[in-house]
Parts: structure tokens; C-alpha cells; sequence
């Protein structure tokens, strides 16, 4: 199977979105609770109430500025991929690189509602947009011939 694609600022939005939430949602919530915590207590109110305002403002907005960062500086998130796809590999070229990756490098893959996110690990991952795939009997394909090659312990659907 063969499929092309470019990806978009939109597209690593949503992957960093995905790799990141589980964590960030965590500490946003610790964070809620302490600052809580410290509105209660009378001395403390100020930083209480400056923590829980920090945390929303850098849950929400801090990300943008990651995302716009990582796509100006990342060159090879602006290239023209062309993949061919195998049970055995996924061969990846742009006019900067080209990679074959044996399926057993990936410990994981998350799909989300417009892509696939594969991780090589906990905090490298590569992205294919749903959108390369011009018929959803390829997609469907790849989906399975993913869930088959990577183990399935590591694997969830995230339909965000």
C-alpha cells in the first residue's frame, strides 16, 4: 500500500495534544486541588489563587506556543512524505530523509479522530494524517495490519 501526505501545524496539534494530555490533565488537576487548598487556608489565599490561574492559563495556552515552536524550527514536519506500506515495514521519504522502520520498533500507537500516532518511544513519536488514506478500505486495512504488528498492550483508541 502506498500513501502520500504533508502534514499540517493542525495535525501536530492534535498529536502533541494526544501525547500530552494524559499527563498535563493530571498535574492540572493536582494543581487545582493545591491552589484550592491554599484559598482555604486565610494566609495563603494570594498564592492559591495565583497557582490555579497559572496552571489554567499554561494548560491552555502554553501548548499553542509549543506547537507553532516545534513547526517553525522542525523542518521535516513541512515535508512531502511518500510511504509505502508492508506487513513487514513502513518505508517513509521526503526530499530530507527516508527511513524504513521494521514494525517492531514501535511500542505503541494511538489513533485519534484525524491521525495515527506512533511511538518509538514514551517520547518520540511519527505521525500519518487519516487524510492519506483515499479510501477508508485502506485505512481500515492499516489500521488492523497496525494493531496486528504492534502489541496490543500498548495500544488505545483516542477519539478526541
Amino acid at each position: 500500500m502506498y500513501i502520500e501526505y504533508q502534514l499540517t501545524i493542525k495535525d501536530l496539534g492534535e498529536a502533541i495534544q494526544t501525547h500530552k494530555k494524559s499527563i498535563k490533565l493530571l498535574m492540572l488537576i493536582y494543581m487545582i486541588i493545591l491552589g484550592l487548598a491554599l484559598l482555604l487556608a486565610e494566609e495563603y489565599r494570594v498564592w492559591g489563587f495565583l497557582i490555579i490561574i497559572y496552571n489554567i492559563y499554561s494548560f491552555y495556552f502554553s501548548q499553542k506556543n509549543l506547537i507553532k515552536q516545534e513547526w517553525k524550527q522542525n523542518k521535516l514536519l513541512k515535508e512531502h512524505y511518500t510511504v509505502e506500506i508492508s506487513e513487514e515495514y513502513i518505508y517513509a521519504k521526503t526530499s530530507l530523509s527516508e527511513t524504513k522502520y521494521c514494525w517492531e520498533v514501535f511500542v505503541e500507537f494511538r489513533e485519534t479522530k484525524n491521525l495515527f500516532v506512533f511511538y518509538f518511544l514514551s517520547i518520540m513519536m511519527w505521525v500519518i494524517p487519516k487524510s492519506a488514506f483515499l479510501e477508508k478500505a485502506d485505512l481500515d486495512q492499516f489500521r488492523d495490519l497496525a494493531k496486528e504488528q504492534i502489541p496490543s498492550q500498548f495500544n488505545y483508541k483516542n477519539k478526541n
